[in-house]
């Protein structure tokens, strides 16, 4: 076990976000712990920055910049990572991509924007990686880890001297994407990253989760936490030339999909434990003759009766799902139940990495006083 405040450099989590409240707000109550090792990756939808889905609508501007309030109040003076490739290249804020209005908006109040890119953006991207990193914010180099190949060195010279920065300010995230049971990342691949103890950091991201919970039926059922598996058994074996980072997509999909408008959604629980995730699943909400909403305080009862609940002290999650099973009367709704399942997520992960240790070197045993004993 780890002391408190002890940490090497591949314990630490980046989760990926998509910047809805129920993730904005999953952040904002972390506790210290949970926090000072963890970098979130914010991932924005070009329909969340449109406002194609909100009652109340706002400009890109007037998004950006409540973004903008919003970030520093979640994060502070912390590095958040912030990746626009969901949006179109073409799509500009009073004539600046929404990528430089947002880092400009954060830095001016006092937090630490870094600015994700890869050899594959646009010029215009490129140039506002740029603008940012002159600004001292440094940057985050996302690759697709599918798509490392004896090219890869070539690529990222082009993009560091692209955008003038060193590797040393540039934070590296290998992106395997969906991860299944059937997949493994091998070990060979970081080979075609040049000088690979040179960058700032370096992440291996995946994600195991499933896109919906359409395969299975209204009841409990688990489901293997792959990705996590699969990283914290490469660390563990000691055979990285360096130890990467924790990096996954929560308690959702890798590849971000549009959710279908006034879909029937299913009142259910994602509660990750140490290599699964409890899957409490309901029915639709909206089923002829079903329980609706009120499906969600009678799947907290059952989950807070079972030994993988970590107790309502464990996160702000934990608390909610605790409070709803003994009130069943309130029921929440789809945003704050997606709420206490990553807040549990969020927790357990940042205290999960802690945990991870690289093996020590095997060393010969100092002989040399007892053999001169011996002569």
């Amino acid at each position: 076990m780890i002391r408190e405040g002890e940490m090497t450099d591949y314990q630490r989590y980046t989760p990926v976000l998509r910047w809805k409240q129920a993730e904005r707000n999953a952040l904002r109550d972390l506790d210290s712990r949970a926090r000072e090792r963890m970098t979130p990756l914010i991932e924005l939808p070009e329909s969340e920055l449109l406002g194609i889905r909100r009652k109340r609508l706002l400009s890109p501007r007037e998004y950006i910049a409540r973004m903008s309030e919003q970030t520093v109040e979640t994060w502070g003076s912390h590095a958040v990572f912030f990746d626009m490739k969901l949006i179109r290249s073409d799509l500009t804020i009073d004539g600046q991509s929404p990528l430089a209005t947002l880092g400009e908006a954060i830095l001016k109040r006092g937090g630490r924007p870094v600015p994700v890119t890869d050899p594959g953006r646009s010029h215009n991207y490129q140039q506002s990686v740029a603008d940012l990193v002159r600004k001292g914010t440094g940057a985050c180099f996302r690759l697709s880890a599918n798509e490392l190949s004896g090219e890869t060195p070539g690529a990222l010279d082009a993009l560091l001297a692209q955008i003038g920065i060193a590797r040393e300010a540039v934070d590296l995230v290998l992106d395997r994407e969906i991860v299944t049971p059937h997949s493994s990342f091998d070990i060979s691949l970081f080979d075609h990253v040049p000088h690979l103890s040179h960058w700032r950091s370096v992440t291996l991201l995946g994600g195991s989760f499933p896109q919906d919970l359409s395969q299975w039926r209204p009841g409990i059922h688990t489901h293997a936490r792959t990705d996590w598996i699969q990283w914290r058994a490469l660390v563990e074996e000691g055979k990285c030339p360096r130890a990467p980072a924790f990096g996954d997509y929560g308690t959702l999909h890798a590849i971000y999909f549009e959710p279908k408008p006034n879909c029937n959604f299913s009142a259910s629980i994602r509660y990750a434990c140490g290599e699964y995730w409890l899957i409490m699943r309901g029915e639709g909400v909206r089923n002829p003759g079903g329980a609706g909403y009120a499906q969600w305080p009678g799947n907290a009862r059952l989950l807070s009766e079972r030994p993988e609940f970590a107790g309502p002290m464990f996160s702000e999650g934990d608390r909610f799902i605790y409070l709803r099973g003994i009130s069943p009367s309130e029921t929440g709704n789809a945003t704050q139940w997606v709420y206490a399942g990553l807040s549990h997520h969020l927790t357990l992960t940042a205290r999960q990495v802690l945990d991870v240790r690289v093996p020590e070197p095997v060393r010969a045993p100092d002989l040399g006083n007892r053999s001169l004993r011996k002569r």
